[in-house]
């Protein structure tokens, strides 16, 4: 595992490959995929965003009903535009992002994945 200065945790929606996380948790991160956090079928804005703003967790999703939450309902967003981008590709743009960026505060909006490759 590599050490990370500023390591960040995420919650993977229903809808994102669980290698993102594999492929984030060797560099560093930490998180949970919401199947194995919460169950399949819950809703954006009852179950995942609350739960992932109790946590601090940046939920890394394709849905954009994330776009329209006001960003008080969430502790950041990845969002992938482009759906067909692997596993590492998410992963990659989402360590860029993070590195670049490097300021957790500054991920509590809506980060959009795509722009990071």
């Amino acid at each position: 595992m590599t050490g990370r200065e500023n390591p960040i945790s995420v919650l993977l929606d229903e809808n994102v490959d669980r290698q993102v996380l594999a492929y984030l948790r060797a560099e560093g991160h930490e998180g949970e995929h919401v199947v194995d956090a919460l169950d399949t079928g819950v809703e954006d804005r009852g179950d995942i965003a609350p739960y992932a703003r109790k946590r601090d967790h940046v939920v890394v999703t394709k849905d954009t009903d994330f776009l329209a939450m006001d960003e008080r309902n969430h502790a950041g967003v990845f969002f992938i535009d482009d759906h067909t981008l692997t596993a590492y590709e998410i992963a990659t743009a989402i360590i860029r992002a993070v590195d670049a960026i490097g300021d957790r505060d500054s991920l509590r909006s809506v980060v959009f994945v795509d722009n990071w490759l």
